[in-house]
C-alpha cells in the first residue's frame, strides 16, 4: 500500500512513502514537480521515516530545485496525437460526443476514434492497458526467451511511481505508463524485473546480473527515474 506522509518542507508539500518487501534500507528520490518518494522496508514506523527525511533535507531541497527548474505543471487537456515511444507508433486523437462509448483504432492510418458519453479518458487508459498486453508483453516474453530468465505469468498495470515490479511468485507487473518512454529505457525494465526473478533485492549479485545484459544500467536506471516527465498528465487524471 501507498502512503502520503505529509512533512513540513519549505520547498514540498508531500512525500510519498512506498512499503517494499525488497528493500533493505531506506531510500528516496525526487519526481517531477518537486515529489518526493520515500522507499522504505516493511514495517517501518513513522518515526524513522521522518527521521530519515530530516537527515537528508539539504538533499531534497538541491534536488527538488534541480527538478522543478524550468517546471511547468503539465495539462491534463487530452491531446491532439498520442505518442507511444516505446512502441514507435502515434495516433491522431478524433474525440465525439455521443450517447455511447465507442474506440476505433486506426494504427494504420495513426488514428483513434474515441466517441465518447462522458468518460473519454477511461476509454484511453482502457485502450493503453490493452496495447501494452499486445506489445510490451510480447516484447517481455522474447527477452525472458533471449537472456534465460523465466517467469510465471506477466500482467499490466497503471501505477504512479512504479515502472514494474517482480513478485516473488514470478508474477511480473509492468506499467502501461511504459508506453510512453524511450523504447531502450522499457527493455531496460523488463531486463530490471527480470532479473528480480533469481534476486529478489538490490544486492550486488543482482546488478551484476543486470549488468550482464545492460553494461550502462546505472545510466539507465538514471533515466528511467526522470522519464516519468514523459507520461502525459491525464494519463491519471480521472474524469
Amino acid at each position: 500500500a501507498q502512503l502520503s506522509v505529509l512533512v513540513s518542507a519549505e520547498s514540498i508539500s508531500d512525500f510519498l512513502v512506498r512499503p517494499s518487501s525488497r528493500a533493505r534500507r531506506l531510500s528516496m528520490r525526487v519526481l517531477p514537480g518537486g515529489r518526493v518518494e520515500v522507499v522504505v522496508p516493511r514495517g517501518t514506523g513513522p518515526k524513522a521515516v521522518h527521521a530519515f527525511v530530516s537527515e537528508n533535507r539539504d538533499w531534497i531541497a538541491r534536488s527538488v530545485a534541480e527538478m522543478s527548474s524550468g517546471y511547468e505543471p503539465p495539462s491534463i487537456e487530452l491531446p491532439e496525437t498520442i505518442h507511444l515511444r516505446a512502441i514507435e507508433q502515434k495516433r491522431r486523437l478524433i474525440l465525439l460526443d455521443g450517447k455511447h462509448n465507442r474506440l476505433k483504432d486506426d494504427p494504420e492510418n495513426g488514428e483513434l476514434l474515441v466517441e465518447h458519453a462522458g468518460s473519454p479518458r477511461l476509454m484511453l487508459r482502457r485502450w493503453l492497458s490493452k496495447i501494452a498486453r499486445q506489445y510490451l508483453v510480447p516484447q517481455m516474453r522474447t527477452l525472458s526467451l533471449a537472456t534465460g530468465l523465466g517467469y510465471k505469468r506477466a500482467q499490466v498495470r497503471r501505477q504512479r511511481s512504479r515502472w514494474g515490479s517482480c513478485s516473488s511468485t514470478g508474477t511480473i507487473s509492468i506499467n502501461y505508463c511504459l508506453l510512453f518512454i524511450e523504447p531502450a529505457l522499457s527493455r531496460y525494465l523488463m531486463i530490471h524485473e527480470l532479473c528480480h526473478t533469481r534476486h529478489m533485492n538490490h544486492s550486488k549479485r543482482y546488478w551484476s546480473l543486470v549488468s550482464q545484459y545492460v553494461p550502462n544500467w546505472k545510466e539507465m536506471d538514471q533515466k528511467l527515474g526522470q522519464a516519468w516527465k514523459d507520461v502525459p498528465a491525464w494519463v491519471f487524471q480521472n474524469d
